[in-house]
């Protein structure tokens, strides 16, 4: 691993002390961390958006409505009636790492997905 990773990976596990953690899902966590709250400048709990367990094969999901964790329909509801331009966000992370080459991966098709459901979003304001 980048020896600079590893270091913000070492102080967030500090900042962050789980009970139960391992250093694989504190990896999975940082990185969903360092995407949403970084790359994409959201204020997200990382914590809440991180999967437990392998058996969906993603480290990560989350509904982004105007830069709002969204949990079910009633909160991307509330966002959408906040503004007239909308601003979606389908995140999906997977992790992996592999010959000490840290590798994360984003789902291409969340544009694709948005575009199917504003459609829906908007209809659910009215």
């Amino acid at each position: 691993m980048n020896p600079v990773v590893k270091a913000q990976l070492a102080e967030f596990s500090h900042s962050n002390p789980i009970d139960g953690f391992e250093d694989q899902d504190y990896f999975e966590v940082f990185s969903i961390f360092s995407i949403l709250n970084g790359d994409l400048n959201n204020s997200v709990i990382p914590f809440e958006v991180h999967l437990k367990g392998t058996e969906f094969g993603l480290d990560g999901v989350a509904i982004l409505v105007q830069g709002q964790l969204c949990d079910d329909s009633n909160d991307i509801s509330r966002n959408c009636r906040q503004k007239q331009q909308y601003r979606f966000c389908i995140f999906f992370n997977q992790n992996a790492v592999k010959n000490s080459i840290t590798v994360i991966l984003q789902n291409l098709l969340t544009v694709f997905v948005v575009s199917l459901m504003a459609p829906w979003m908007l209809k659910a304001t009215n």
